[in-house]
């Protein structure tokens, strides 16, 4: 991993903070975990990345995903830490959502209502729970005692500006309390850490993107509304001479080229998104948005000049 990879994946890092109605009194504040911003305020792709692609679809499904819980769900609370997020996190996955909510910590149940107000405030709480797996658990300690369960989480990806990006994978560490009747977890404070496809990867899918599309075909990675940026830079590949060159992949870091992919994704864009520098048959710059274990192009540049 590089340097500048590592320095984005620590800003990933951050608490999952629950997003509640006002009649939850608001006591948990702001979900900002497993969706990276967005805003549906402005006009942006409005599609997910195109799921007829068989591209796509092909890269999806040869991803080490989490295994699925292979037991069913049962109610909380647990008899000790790993019990805790195994049981909420299988009864998300089987969509249990009335038995994940007993693995709440007592403040979080309280904060929601009934069960019936978690199921209601679930869209914009968290992504689809696919499967897991858990890595570590500290030793519990303090009175009463907490303890930390660290997990590899898989989630439905989603890319829409809405909700902005929710990944295939990520590394969730969730705080656990030990209460008079067993163990929960705390959702809003646990973090949520990223786990994305690989720079090289951005590269082979922005010279596959830019190969067909000097086929005059609709590239496989497409996304699947409109492209932010100069999309028109697009159509002059159609029947370009030249091979597909992709000469770099690096950060959305350009003050300027940033601000509509910032109106449409949200603040976070910046941490998860790349730009692969296309300098054949047409120069123009790239920008990917990871989708399961690909990149899909959701904008599109000119060349620096």
């Amino acid at each position: 991993m590089t340097q500048a990879d590592t320095s984005a994946t620590r800003r990933l890092a951050r608490p999952i903070v629950l997003a509640l109605g006002a009649a939850a009194v608001l006591a948990l504040g702001l979900f900002v975990g497993a969706r990276f911003g967005g805003t549906d305020d402005v006009a942006a792709p409005s599609a997910s990345p195109a799921a007829s692609s068989t591209a796509a679809t092909e890269a999806l499904q040869v991803s080490d995903a989490p295994p699925a819980p292979a037991a069913s769900a049962v109610p909380g609370p647990a008899a000790d830490p790993t019990g805790a997020v195994e049981g909420y996190l299988t009864a998300e996955a089987t969509r249990d959502l009335e038995i994940a909510f007993t693995y709440l910590a007592a403040e979080e149940q309280a904060a929601f209502g009934t069960a019936a107000g978690y199921v209601a405030a679930h869209a914009d709480l968290l992504g689809a729970v696919t499967g897991f797996t858990v890595e570590d658990v500290s030793a519990p300690t303090g009175d009463p005692a907490t303890a930390t369960v660290t997990a590899i989480v898989g989630f439905e990806p989603t890319l829409d500006p809405v909700v902005g990006l929710v990944p295939a994978k990520a590394t969730v560490v969730f705080p656990v309390l030990e209460g008079p009747e067993g163990w929960t977890v705390s959702l809003a404070d646990a973090t949520f850490e990223p786990i994305l496809p690989s720079d090289e990867r951005a590269a082979e899918d922005a010279r596959g993107y830019v190969a067909e599309a000097a086929d005059c075909a609709v590239p496989a990675g497409a996304y699947g509304g409109s492209l932010v940026g100069r999309p028109a830079l697009v159509e002059e590949l159609c029947d370009a001479d030249g091979d597909a060159v992709v000469a770099d992949v690096g950060p959305l870091d350009d003050p300027l080229a940033v601000q509509p992919f910032l109106s449409a994704f949200g603040p976070d864009v910046g941490t998860w998104a790349r730009v692969a520098t296309a300098t054949s048959p047409v120069p123009l710059r790239l920008v990917l948005a990871p989708y399961g274990d690909a990149w899909t192009v959701i904008g599109v540049l000119p060349p620096k000049t």
